[in-house]
């Protein structure tokens, strides 16, 4: 799973001036993940898969912004 925030910040402001910071925050996590159990169809399970990965990526990006501390 790959996953990518878009980062954009302008002001403009007497005190600040005026500037623009762009970016983006990408992160990619590998998973294997059970395929369910017997009788369940494969899409129901892979579905369950994607969204834990994607709750488990997010919590990684909020605790951990920084790519070399993880």
């Amino acid at each position: 799973l790959t996953s990518t925030v878009m980062l954009w910040l302008q002001t403009q402001r007497d005190q600040a001036g005026y500037f623009n910071l762009g970016g983006s925050l990408t992160r990619f996590i590998e998973r294997d993940g059970p395929l369910g159990e017997a009788g369940v169809p494969i899409t129901t399970s892979h579905i369950a898969n994607i969204g834990r990965m994607v709750e488990v990526t997010g919590l990684v990006i909020s605790v951990y912004p920084n790519p070399g501390v993880f």
